[in-house]
């Protein structure tokens, strides 16, 4: 069991990357290949962290397909 005494390096599971009251979903979205895609690579999926300063600033889920999804992180101070 983490404590925050631990620190954020030290964690065996860190926290969430996105706090669950701050998440809207206005629409269902389909993450991943479609159902009529059947191209070379199409149960591959990336997801890429671009950092600023060592934060966060957004995540990118990357389709096979080609589509981007991009999430900017805004943090609260």
């Amino acid at each position: 069991m983490n404590t925050p005494a631990d620190g954020l390096e030290n964690q065996l599971h860190p926290p969430p990357l996105l706090p669950g009251q701050r998440v809207r979903v206005e629409k269902a979205v389909l993450v991943g290949p479609g159902h009529n895609h059947d191209g070379p690579g199409r149960d591959t999926l990336q997801i890429r962290t671009h950092r600023e300063q060592g934060e966060i600033r957004c995540i990118e889920i990357v389709c096979s397909c080609g589509r981007t999804i991009r999430l900017r992180c805004v943090y609260e101070s």
